[in-house]
Formats: structure tokens, sequence, C-alpha cells
């Protein structure tokens, strides 16, 4: 079968949580036999995966590939998609023909999985109830990496993992009274700590705009990790992960690697919440380097509690996102005969 994978081009945007999200899928296209083609006309089906289905907002309300999908005279699929980040509202969000367009992009398809329950509700408000839970695609990546005999295990060291989020103020699900200096100043306090405690931190960029505060931070980026292979390999060399992008949260619980979740939007929540809602989070909003310090001392000292629970939960995750992913490519096949 002939796919055309219609992804959120996160290499080229540079945002590195969604080409790890790209190959994953893409991966696992080829694993299920198969050939990738460059255009959607060549194609005898679509896979869409990656970001939300109304991530980059058009002129009529909704993303870019709605209508795109909707144009589509071939089957297609929507695969660990998000669909917002929590209950309707908004501009964009409350417009008629934009929840009319979300409906029909996904009664047209033969296959709706999206990546966390809140996205779920959001279909069924728009009044599609046929969607699936897939979980983020990332989830797998370790697993695929294993496959491939990479050796992606836990480490029991002493580094940390650090991830920080820019400010974007085209995304309209921050939180409330997030505030990007404060935050970041947490942070800085936190590597003092860690440092004085003999931690290793280990910067972990998930998007080009958190560059220049890594580097704000003191980390040196000429060679920064972008790679999603190498990013896993990263994660999977660390004790912890102290993540404020929600993939560097996925990939660490994809790794096993016990990590304290900075959320400073839902979308982050909505995905933590149900893949892995045993992890410790925090908001940051009213963060100060005490109260992180406080947080990441509790979830050290909770380790092998967190690593068993973290394992348990994940492996659930991932059998879910292997099995609804095969399911698809059957649905897909089945739709061209």
């Amino acid at each position: 079968m002939r796919v055309y994978h219609f992804h959120y081009d996160g290499k080229r945007r540079g945002n590195w949580g969604e080409w790890a999200t790209a190959y994953v899928v893409g991966k696992m296209l080829l694993s299920a036999g198969c050939n990738l083609v460059q255009q959607p006309e060549d194609a005898d089906a679509v896979v869409c995966s990656g970001g939300t289905l109304l991530d980059t907002l058009g002129q009529d309300g909704v993303g870019p590939r709605v209508p795109k999908l909707l144009r589509l005279k071939c089957p297609y699929a929507i695969f660990g998609m998000g669909v917002a980040a929590e209950p309707f509202r908004g501009t964009y969000q409350e417009s008629a023909d934009s929840r009319m367009n979300l409906r029909s992009v996904c009664e047209k398809a033969v296959y709706v999985g999206v990546r966390d329950e809140g996205s779920l509700e959001n279909l069924q408000v728009v009044g599609f109830t046929g969607g699936s839970l897939t979980y983020d695609p990332t989830v797998l990546l370790p697993l695929l990496l294993r496959q491939q005999g990479m050796n992606v295990v836990n480490s029991n060291g002493r580094s940390i993992g650090i991830s920080v989020a820019a400010h974007n103020p085209n995304v309209l699900t921050v939180l409330k009274g997030r505030n990007p200096e404060r935050t970041l100043d947490a942070v800085r306090g936190f590597l003092n700590y860690a440092d004085k405690h003999g931690w290793e931190c280990v910067p972990l960029c998930f998007n080009i705009v958190d560059i220049p505060l890594l580097c704000s931070l003191g980390f040196a980026l000429a060679s920064h990790v972008t790679d999603p292979i190498l990013m896993c390999m990263t994660i999977s060399t660390c004790r912890y992960v102290v993540g404020e992008r929600m993939h560097a949260c996925l990939l660490a619980a994809a790794c096993r690697t016990p990590f304290l979740a900075l959320v400073y939007k839902q979308v982050m929540s909505a995905a933590l919440n149900s893949v892995v809602p045993v992890m410790p989070r925090m908001s940051v909003v009213g963060i100060d380097e005490n109260k992180l310090i406080r947080e990441f001392a509790r979830m050290a000292s909770e380790e092998q509690v967190l690593r068993s629970e973290l394992n348990l939960w994940f492996l659930q995750a991932e059998l879910t996102c292997a099995e609804e992913f095969l399911h698809m490519v059957k649905v897909l096949q089945q739709a061209r005969r």
C-alpha cells in the first residue's frame, strides 16, 4: 500500500519533539509494509499525524491540514493527534465553521486516533464519537530503537536532563499567570543546587526557540541534540528529567526515566494525565527555586516506587499505541479495496 504521511514538519519548523513523532510514525509505516510516497496524489491512503488538528490557524479558523484532508479522494486516517488541549473555548474554537469542519474531517476519516482523553472529549463536543485513544506516538521511540539493536537503558548515574520552554504568544492554552522569566530564575537556582550536590545537568532542547534560554542558563549548545534518536539516547543516560517541554517528559517516561514536569500549558497536562498520571508535576505559576528544589527532592526520594509504577503504566501505553497503529493500517487496507 502506497501511503502519504501527512505530518507536522517538526524538522523544518524547529520543533524536534514533533520531529520525533513523525520519525516514529514513518518508521512504523515502513515496518508495516507500506511504501511512503512524496505526494498525496500518488498515494493509496494518507496518514495524518503530529501536532493537533487545530495547531496552526488559517483564515477559516481551522488548521491548514483540515481543508486539505477534506479534499482528499483516497481514504485517510488520523493517528495520535491532539484536538485542542482543554474544553473548547476562545474565538476560533467557538466558531461554528471550525466545529463543523472538525466534525466533517473526522467523519470522513476511516480511522481517528487521538493522544489523550481530553481530545476524545473535544471530539464528542463537536458530535463525533468514533475516536480511539492511541497516546502520543513518541511513546514507541525507545522500543523502535531497541528493535534496531540500540542500547536504550535507564541510567543510575548522576545526570539530570533539563528542558525549558520559550514564550509563544500564539499558543492559546498557556496557563494564566505564567511568567517565563520567573520559571527561568527558578531553574537557574535549581542548577546551582544540583551542582552543589554533585549532579551534572544536561540540556534537552526540543524547540529551536528554546536555544537562547538554555544558553542563558549556561549550557553550551554548539552541538545541541536535535535528532530524535540522539535525543532519546541522551535522555536514557539521565537519572532524572526536569522538563517544561511535553515531549521531554514523554520521552523520559518512554525511557523509564523518572521526571518532574513543569506544566505551563494545558496540552501538556492532557497528554501526561493520559499516559503517565503517576509522575509528579508542578505548575509553573508561582514557581520559585525553593518550590522546584523541594518537588525534585520529593521525586528523588520516591525514585524506586516511581520507576516501578512508571514501568507498569508505560507498558500499557506502548501496547495500546502499537495495537491501535496496526488496527489503523488494517482499516486503511480494507478501505482501499
